[in-house]
């Protein structure tokens, strides 16, 4: 009897230690952070055109998207336990660039820019590691193009970014990153007056491989 209770104590202990020990074990996420980032950026976009803004019956040249983007970011992060959640801002320039191959008689297309994105994020800390999801709303602000004219017009594409990433914790203050994020622009359509009166339109999806270095308040 002696024995079963020194050994239901033992086994006791050894549980609570063990869970203080893996209490101890979960970093503190909670607080700010900012950092920097850069990633490998492809994709693809729909480029209807026509003479009307409303009626891009015309044609469809689409393009293909490579580039490259680096910029900043800041965020907050909540914890409680495991369970880790919070807000970020990311702005970035771009060199994303894709162009029709003169389908349409001009050579259009798109390039560079800056992208903006606001998301929340929400993930699962296990020892110095944080596997999360993020999504929220996206803005690639950049330039169509048609060279042979040559012109320029300004587009401000709006739309949603969703992903995953895993972040490492190195010390209390540092910690990098991996993250995929894929992003939906709705349409958006520009006149090219100087080169026929003519409207494109594009609705580009993009797909973002990034890594980033962050500093923890």
């Amino acid at each position: 009897m002696k024995k079963c209770k020194t050994l239901a104590l033992i086994i006791s202990s050894t549980l609570i230690l063990g869970n203080v020990a893996s209490a101890q074990s979960i970093v503190d996420w909670s607080g700010g952070y900012v950092g920097g980032t850069v990633g490998t950026e492809t994709g693809n976009s729909n480029a209807p055109w026509g003479y009307a803004a409303d009626n891009l019956t015309s044609g469809n040249d689409p393009i293909e998207l490579t580039g490259i983007s680096f910029g900043g970011l800041a965020g907050y992060n909540f914890q409680n336990g495991n369970l880790v959640y919070g807000g970020e801002l990311e702005y970035s320039l771009t060199t994303l660039y894709g162009d029709d191959g003169q389908l349409g008689g001009h050579t259009n297309g798109l390039d560079g820019g800056s992208e903006m994105s606001v998301r929340g994020r929400f993930g699962w800390a296990t020892g110095s590691t944080l596997l999360y999801a993020t999504a929220g709303y996206a803005n690639w602000s950049t330039s169509g193009f048609a060279l042979e004219t040559p012109e320029t017009v300004n587009y401000s594409l709006s739309g949603w970014t969703v992903g995953a990433g895993i972040e490492q914790s190195f010390n209390a203050n540092w910690s990098g990153r991996l993250e995929y994020r894929q992003t939906t622009y709705e349409m958006g359509v520009a006149e090219y007056p100087d080169s026929g009166n003519y409207f494109i339109g594009f609705d580009p999806k993009v797909t973002t491989i990034s890594a980033a270095i962050l500093y923890h308040f």
